[in-house]
């Protein structure tokens, strides 16, 4: 083996793309087991590795020597075989102290609180030091000296949080390690973690507008570093960004939720094609997966079970580029939202109720127009609630794609 990354359950990691973006196609994801660590490493049988949760810390004692900023954190990521010398590198120290940088994040006079105390805490804790942030607080839930408790975190005030827990990861898209609304205030929140790209985390920041950054442009900058090392040769920097939005474009649904008649299905189908998207209609997954329309499940299994497969079928998507075109139901379930809103950009089709005509209807919940407007009454909230954005169908198809388009590649280009 040439060059790979080694953890414990990583198989969500999106090391491997990574790596092929920058021209390696060996690249491998290994998963070793604590007992499985020695062994490995000292038969020496690659090139370089890329190290990741739990092993930051427990290589160190394998390696023959470390460079400046892996002593100086105690964390090593990154580890290269020279002549059957393991030597032990921290590249993301190199990447965190570029994201502040670069995003222009002055941390002189700041209150920086850190959320976990594990290795990657550890090289937050330095680069936050050496930038010279005003205090530095980390969060454990075990704390030890000069670390504070989760329960106390409320007490106090703080300017920049940075979560270097695993809490929130694919698939806990319900999680979080704290409650953004019962902080004072925060200007910049930063979520060590990529996978999903939308943390609940990073979602609550947005909604309270603070400036938020999730763990992708981290995680490629590191490895920018790492391949430098790796093949002993330079590559550009912008290749770090170029890289950060094609992971996007490769992982970000794009989600349309809103009611029946709203155009979700239609707009998908012309949206699918215009950007050579898969497109996925969760009514006709719920169809495939019940064996039968869905006007039967609802007579057999009436709306709870309609509800229940709904579930199953949104649970089992994945982040794959594509445009989710969801039933008018499927903002009812918050496991459903949170999964569609971590995997995804959402956008709520919304539509006057002026424009809507219904007749003949075979919906279950939907004989006529009166039906329509009292769902959408119900439900109005649920739709603006769980959207990233609002495009109105009122007047032409090519106008509301169009729109989405637009707000869509802003939101790619931004890369947070």
């Amino acid at each position: 083996m040439d060059f790979g990354l080694i953890g414990k359950n990583i198989n969500y990691s999106y090391s491997q793309e990574i790596h092929k973006l920058f021209g390696d196609n060996t690249y491998e994801i290994i998963n070793l087991e604590i007992e499985e660590l020695a062994d490995f490493l000292k038969k020496k049988e690659f090139k370089g590795l890329n190290v990741t949760i739990p092993y930051k810390q427990k290589v160190i004692p394998y390696l023959d020597s470390l460079d400046e900023l892996a002593t100086k954190t105690g964390v090593v990521n990154t580890i290269i075989n020279e002549h059957g010398l393991l030597k032990g590198y921290n590249t993301d120290y190199l990447s965190f102290t570029r994201l502040l940088t670069k995003e222009k994040i002055n941390l002189l006079g700041k209150k920086c609180l850190i959320l976990g105390s594990g290795a990657t805490s550890k090289t937050v804790f330095t680069v936050l030091k050496d930038l010279g942030a005003f205090i530095i607080a980390i969060a454990s839930r075990t704390p030890q000296v000069e670390m504070v408790s989760y329960e106390s975190l409320y007490r106090q005030s703080y300017d920049i949080v940075i979560n270097t827990t695993p809490v929130g990861t694919y698939p806990h898209y319900n999680e979080e390690p704290v409650d953004l609304d019962k902080f004072m205030q925060i200007e910049v929140l930063i979520d060590f973690t990529y996978n999903p790209l939308r943390t609940k985390l990073i979602k609550d920041a947005m909604r309270r507008t603070i400036t938020a950054m999730n763990g992708l442009e981290l995680l490629v900058a590191q490895a920018y570093f790492s391949r430098q090392l790796f093949d002993q040769r330079s590559y550009e920097e912008a290749q770090i960004e170029k890289i950060v939005q094609k992971i996007y474009q490769n992982k970000l649904n794009i989600v349309l939720i809103g009611m029946p008649y709203s155009g979700k299905s239609t707009i998908a189908r012309l949206l699918g094609t215009k950007l050579a998207r898969q497109v996925i209609d969760i009514d006709d997954l719920i169809e495939q997966k019940a064996g039968e329309s869905i006007t039967n499940v609802f007579i057999k299994k009436q709306e709870a079970g309609f509800r229940k497969i709904e579930k199953q079928v949104i649970a089992e998507l994945s982040e794959c580029g594509c445009v989710i075109a969801t039933g008018g139901g499927s903002v009812l379930d918050e496991d459903n939202m949170a999964k569609l809103c971590s995997e995804g950009i959402v956008f709520y089709l919304r539509r006057d109720k002026e424009t809507i005509t219904i007749a003949n209807s075979d919906r279950p919940l939907l004989k006529n127009k009166e039906d329509w407007v009292t769902l959408a009454t119900k439900r109005e909230h649920l739709y603006v609630n769980y959207a990233d954005y609002v495009v109105e169908n009122c007047s032409n198809y090519e106008a509301a794609i169009r729109d989405i388009e637009s707000k869509y590649w802003k939101y790619i280009k931004r890369g947070k």
